[in-house]
C-alpha cells in the first residue's frame, strides 16, 4: 500500500519530470529567441562603438592637425629675427613629436594600414632635419597637413561615422569629421599666403585671388559649418530624444568661431579691397581663428561621444526589453503550464485514488479469497541471486495445510520446503527447471511431513515470470490433494482385483461398448473358446464376430440395461463359433462404466452341450 511519503516522493519525481520536459520543449526556443534578438540590435549597437571609436581617433589627429602649422610659424619668426630663438623650435618639435606619438597610440586599427603612419613620421623626420629656410615654406607644411586631412577621412569611412543615420549626429560628425578639417587646413594656408603678400607688397596684385579666399572661408567653410550646427540641433528631438548637452554647448561654440572668424574676413575683405592692411594684425586674427576651430571641435567631438552614446544605451534598453518580454513570456507560459499541469496532475490524482480503492478493495477480496481457499493456499516464490527461494507471499491457509504460520514461512522458505520428502524434492526441482526454460506453467504432486507426522499429498500448480533483474518468481497455488490420492489408490487396487477376474476367469468373458457393440477387451478364455485371436476381435463389433446368432439379442439385452438401468441382463444365443463344433451359450451381462459418459457391456458365454 502506498504511504503519504511514498506518494509525495513520487509527486516531487513527477514534477520534475514534467519541469524537466517542459524545459527541453521551452529552453531551446529561448535561447533562439534571445539569440534573434541579440542579432538585430548587437549590429547596430557595434556599428555605434565602432563610430565611438572612430571619433575618440580624431582627437590626437586634430591636435596633431593643430600643431603642425605653428612649427612652420616658429622657424618663419625665428628667421625674421636677428637672433633665432631656439627655445622656441624645440617647443614646437616637442609639441609635434607628443601629437604624432599620441596617434600612434590611438590608432587601434582605425587606419588598418599603418603605412599611412609611417609615411607620416618618416616626414615629419625630414621636416626636422631640413633647413629652415625649407621649413618656412610653405610645400613641406601644407604636405604634412594633406596627409593627416586624409587620415582624418580615412578613419571616419573606416568607423561608419560617414555612414550615420541619426541627422543630429549625422550633421555634427559633418562638422568634426569634414568641414572643421577642411577650414583649418584653409584657415592656415590663406593665413600664411596672404601674410606673405602683405610683407612682400604682392597683396594689391592679389586682390582678385584674396577675394576668392575670403569668399571661400565664409561660404565654404563658416556657413557651411553654422547650417550643419543648426541642422543637428533642430534634428536632435527627433533621434533618441533631445541632448540637453548639445543644445546648451554647441551654438555658444560656433557662435564663438564665427565671432573669431570674422575680423580676420574682414581684414581679407579690406586686404580684397586694396586697402592698407597690417600683415602682423592679419596673421593674429588669423591664427585666432585657427585656434578657435580646434575648440569647436572638441565640443562637437565630446557632443558627438554623447549622441553616440545615448544611441547606443537606447539599443541596449530595447535589447533588455525585448530579452524582458521573452523572459515574461517563458515566465508566463510556465506559470500557465504550471496550472494546466496540476489541473491535469489532479484529475490524475483523483482517478489514481479511485483506483487505489479499487485496488485495496480487489486486494482484501483476493487475500481474502486465498486465506479461505478450502484445502489449498496461495504463494508466491522467488529465486533468488544465490539460486534460493524465497516465499514473497504466503496466503493464511499454509497454516492449515502445512502447520506453519505465513510470516515463518516469508522469514524462512525452508519451513515449508523443508516438509517434502527429498525423492519428491528432485521431482519439484526438475519441474520449476522445465517450466522457466519453456516458459510454461507445471504441475506437480509431491509428499509433505507435517510438524504432526502426517503425511499429505500436495498438488502444485504454478507459472514462471522473469523479473527484469534476472530473477525469477513462481505464482501459484498449492492444494491438498491426500483424499484424492487415497481414492486413486482404491481405484487402482479394484482396478487391479478387476484385471486379474476377468484374465484368469475360467468363463468366456468380453467387453464391448453399448453404443456398436464394438469389442473393448476379451480374456483368454474367450479367445480359447471363440477360436480368435485378440488382434481379431478387439475393434470389431459383436455383429461382425458373430457373437449372437441374433443381433436382436444384443439389443434387447442392451435395452434392459438403458431402460431399467438393470445392473445385469441374460439371453441366450446358439452358435457355432468353431468349423466343425456346433456350441450353445447363454449371453448375459451387467453394465460396466467406463468414465466420460462411457458404458459397456461385460459378455460372459456359458458353454453347454449340445443336444444329442
Amino acid at each position: 500500500m502506498m504511504t503519504d511519503n511514498t506518494r509525495a516522493v513520487r509527486d516531487t519525481r513527477l514534477w520534475l519530470r514534467i519541469l524537466l520536459v517542459g524545459l527541453t520543449g521551452a529552453l531551446p526556443l529561448f535561447v533562439v529567441s534571445l539569440v534573434l534578438i541579440n542579432i538585430s540590435y548587437s549590429g547596430a549597437i557595434e556599428f555605434g562603438q565602432k563610430e565611438q571609436r572612430g571619433n575618440a581617433f580624431q582627437r590626437p589627429l586634430q591636435r596633431l592637425f593643430q600643431r603642425l602649422p605653428t612649427y612652420q610659424a616658429a622657424v618663419r619668426r625665428t628667421l625674421a629675427a636677428q637672433t633665432p630663438d631656439q627655445l622656441e623650435l624645440s617647443k614646437a618639435r616637442q609639441q609635434i613629436d607628443e601629437a604624432l606619438k599620441a596617434v600612434v597610440a590611438a590608432d587601434a586599427g582605425e587606419l588598418e594600414d599603418a603605412s599611412q603612419l609611417s609615411a607620416l613620421e618618416r616626414e615629419w623626420a625630414e621636416l626636422e632635419r631640413a633647413p629652415l629656410s625649407v621649413a618656412a615654406g610653405d610645400q613641406a607644411t601644407r604636405q604634412l597637413l594633406e596627409a593627416v586631412r586624409g587620415m582624418i577621412r580615412y578613419a571616419g569611412d573606416r568607423s561608419n561615422l560617414i555612414l550615420d543615420s541619426d541627422l543630429d549626429s549625422y550633421y555634427l560628425m559633418d562638422i568634426t569629421l569634414s568641414t572643421l578639417p577642411q577650414t583649418e587646413l584653409r584657415l592656415a594656408e590663406v593665413t600664411t599666403l596672404v601674410t606673405d603678400w602683405l610683407e612682400s607688397g604682392q597683396a594689391r596684385s592679389k586682390q582678385t585671388q584674396i577675394a576668392v579666399l575670403a569668399a571661400t572661408l565664409r561660404e565654404a567653410d563658416l556657413e557651411r559649418i553654422k547650417r550643419d550646427a543648426q541642422t543637428a540641433l533642430s534634428e536632435d528631438a527627433r533621434f533618441n530624444g533631445i541632448s540637453a548637452s548639445m543644445q546648451l554647448r554647441l551654438p555658444p561654440a560656433v557662435a564663438h568661431l564665427d565671432a573669431a572668424e570674422q575680423p580676420f574676413l574682414s581684414l581679407l575683405d579690406r586686404a580684397a579691397a586694396g586697402e592698407a592692411v597690417p600683415a602682423a594684425e592679419l596673421e593674429a586674427a588669423g591664427w585666432t581663428a585657427y585656434t578657435e576651430t580646434f575648440r569647436l571641435f572638441d565640443t562637437g567631438a565630446d557632443e558627438l561621444d554623447r549622441l553616440l552614446a545615448i544611441r547606443i544605451r537606447g539599443i541596449q534598453d530595447r535589447r533588455l526589453h525585448g530579452y524582458s518580454i521573452i523572459i515574461a513570456t517563458l515566465t508566463l507560459a510556465g506559470f500557465a503550464m504550471a496550472l494546466i499541469m496540476r489541473s491535469l496532475l489532479s484529475a490524475r490524482y483523483a482517478e489514481i485514488h479511485k483506483s487505489q480503492e479499487e485496488l485495496r478493495a480487489k486486494e482484501t477480496q483476493l487475500r481474502a479469497l486465498g486465506d479461505n481457499l478450502p484445502g489449498g493456499m496461495v504463494y508466491q516464490v522467488m529465486r533468488d541471486f544465490d539460486g534460493k527461494m524465497r516465499f514473497l507471499y504466503v496466503s493464511a491457509g499454509v497454516e492449515r495445510l502445512n502447520g506453519v504460520s505465513a510470516e515463518a514461512a516469508l522469514a524462512d522458505a525452508e519451513q515449508l520446503y523443508g516438509q517434502i520428502y527429498e525423492e519428491d524434492k528432485t521431482i519439484l526441482r526438475a519441474a520449476e527447471h522445465r517450466s522457466l526454460a519453456d516458459e510454461t506453467p507445471f504441475n506437480a504432486t509431491i509428499r509433505m511431513l507435517g510438524p504432526d507426522g502426517v503425511t499429505r499429498w500436495m498438488e502444485l500448480s504454478s507459472a514462471p515470470r522473469l523479473l527484469p533483474d534476472g530473477r525469477a518468481v513462481w505464482d501459484g497455488i498449492q492444494l491438498d490433494v491426500t483424499e484424492r490420492q487415497r481414492a486413486e489408490t482404491v481405484i487402482k487396487q479394484s482396478e487391479l482385483r478387476f484385471s486379474r477376474i476377468f484374465d484368469h476367469s475360467p468363463i468366456p468373458i468380453t467387453l464391448s461398448s453399448f453404443s456398436d457393440g464394438r469389442m473393448i477387451a476379451a480374456n483368454d478364455r474367450f479367445l480359447t473358446f471363440s477360436g480368435f485371436t485378440r488382434e481379431e476381435v478387439i475393434g470389431r463389433t459383436t455383429a461382425e464376430l458373430g457373437v449372437y446368432q441374433d443381433p436382436r439379442d444384443r439389443a434387447a439385452i442392451i435395452e434392459q440395461l438403458r431402460t431399467h438401468e438393470a445392473e445385469v441382463a441374460a439371453g441366450e444365443a446358439i452358435r457355432a463359433l468353431r468349423p466343425g463344433v456346433e456350441a450353445k451359450a447363454g449371453v448375459g451381462g451387467p453394465r460396466v462404466e467406463l468414465g466420460d459418459d462411457r458404458r459397456a457391456a461385460a459378455e460372459a458365454l456359458e458353454m453347454r452341450a449340445p443336444p444329442r
